[in-house]
Parts: C-alpha cells; structure tokens; sequence
C-alpha cells in the first residue's frame, strides 16, 4: 500500500492534470485504508474506545481519521488532540513515530500515547490522563489572543 502511494506522489515535472489525478487517486486509496482500519481495531483500541465514543468525555472523537496524512487511532478535532494506542510494531517503528509526531507537533496536534499493557491494566487512568490533557489544551486555548486585525468583520457582505 505505501509503495503504491510513493508511486502516486506527484512529481515536480507533471503537469497540474496529472498532479491532480495523482492526488486525488492518494487521497481515495487512504479513504480506503481508513475503512479498513477502522473495522480491524486491536483489541486495546476497542477497549479504549468504550470509553471515548458518544462523547463520553465531552467532546467527539473519531477513530482513525485522516490528519496531515497520518491515521492516528483516535482524533478529537475540537482540541486537535490525537491518540495512539502503540502495539507491539511501535518497538520497531520507533523512528518514525518520532518523525510522524514531529510533523503533527508542527500542525499544532497533542499526541497522547499509551501502550496496548496501559490500556488493559489501566484503562480508567489512560481516561484520566487523557481528560487532563484535554483541561490543558482548553487552559492554553483560553490564553491565546487573537490581534484585532485578525477578527473577523461581521458587518462585511457579499454580493
């Protein structure tokens, strides 16, 4: 599946046609991929999502959504907030979840990580945690200043 969507990636001599084409077939055979990932949930992720799904928690998580090109095992939109339940590959990939995080990072994406033993022995301290980076990212929300020239104008309208 990814030699396929490296073969797809566009190239720098296409025309804009054929990028197009290019990005287009990327992007359906990731929409793919997400369904089938989320029919095949490990057994921790299932576990985990009873306690995420109908926002439960406040707020609406999706599983395997589709974020900068990444699938993360769980995706809260409202707060940008990503969570990783890590199997045993992770052991092995270890690079480039660190890679992968970074570009999330870079995107303004928190990254919650447990391990697939956290979530079968402690499920309700990964909720916990979980609804303490969440007070985080609100706190840090409310912080931020928006600069007048950056408001939008209400009174604009458009033909």
């Amino acid at each position: 599946m990814s030699k396929l969507l490296t073969e797809l990636r566009p190239q720098a001599t296409d025309s804009p046609a054929v990028r197009g084409a290019k990005n287009k077939a990327r992007g359906a055979m990731k929409r793919v991929f997400q369904r089938q990932m989320r029919e095949a949930k490990t057994p921790a992720e299932a576990f985990l999502w009873e306690k995420l799904k109908d926002k439960a928690l406040g707020v609406k998580f999706t599983p395997q959504a589709i974020i900068h090109g990444f699938l993360p095992d769980f995706w809260c939109g409202e707060l940008r907030l990503a969570i990783e339940v890590d199997g045993s590959i992770h052991e092995k990939q270890i690079s480039y979840d660190k890679w992968r995080e970074a570009i999330l990072k870079s995107h303004h994406v928190t990254i919650v990580r447990f391990t697939n033993d956290e979530v079968f022995r402690e499920r309700d301290n990964c909720v916990v945690k979980i609804q303490l980076v969440m007070t985080q990212i609100r706190g840090k929300k409310s912080r931020i200043r928006i600069p007048k020239w950056k408001l939008p104008t209400t009174t604009r309208r458009h033909p």
